[in-house]
């Protein structure tokens, strides 16, 4: 009984308070909105910036290339009849990388009519232990030039096509950069 007056005395306590003084409750409204802003401020940072490091992770492309493998070997060992399986996966090339740029024109007019010369420069964040950083737009993972499959199926026309068109629909690339071969 005693807590249930101490909580009513409160609750008067903080009526008494905010009936005088009206500069009271501007001052705690606009606590709680700032507070209100700054939670909603938290979470919209905070879900920008989950892909963001995800995506940030810098991997070279052989081990871009091995995860891939690893990844197509165990799918393909699931397919009925294919048994155990190697990968091998070949790229077109590395990482391409794509910087923002800052255009700088500079014109020139003459008699013959206007011309006009052009540089690009890197956007610059800043100096890191490397020295200076340009500003990534993003990152291109290299394309799959060809996939060679040695399975414990692979003898098997069947398996060999369902394999084959697995890999083809996976990497969007012509069953032709496809072999599978059998696992001897």
């Amino acid at each position: 009984m005693k807590k249930v007056e101490e909580k009513e005395t409160v609750k008067e306590k903080i009526k008494k308070r905010f009936k005088g003084d009206k500069r009271l409750k501007l001052i705690v409204i606009l606590g709680v909105i700032g507070v209100v802003f700054l939670v909603i401020s938290e979470l919209l940072v905070g879900d920008a910036q989950t892909p963001r490091e995800s995506v940030s992770v810098n991997v070279g492309v052989e081990e871009y290339t091995k995860t891939l493998e690893k990844e197509l070997s165990a799918i393909l060992s699931k397919i009925d009849g294919a048994g155990e399986c190697s990968v091998m996966i070949t790229m077109d090339c590395g990482i391409e990388t794509i910087y923002a740029t800052q255009e700088e024109s500079s014109y020139q007019n003459s008699e013959k009519g206007e011309n006009r010369d052009k540089s690009v420069s890197y956007v610059i964040l800043g100096t890191s232990s490397n020295g200076k950083e340009a500003l990534v737009i993003k990152e291109i993972q290299p394309k799959v030039r060809g996939i060679i499959i040695v399975c414990e199926g692979g003898g098997n026309s069947k398996v060999k096509m369902n394999i084959i068109n697995a890999v083809s629909s996976a990497f969007d690339i012509s069953s032709t950069k496809i072999s599978v071969q059998k696992m001897t």
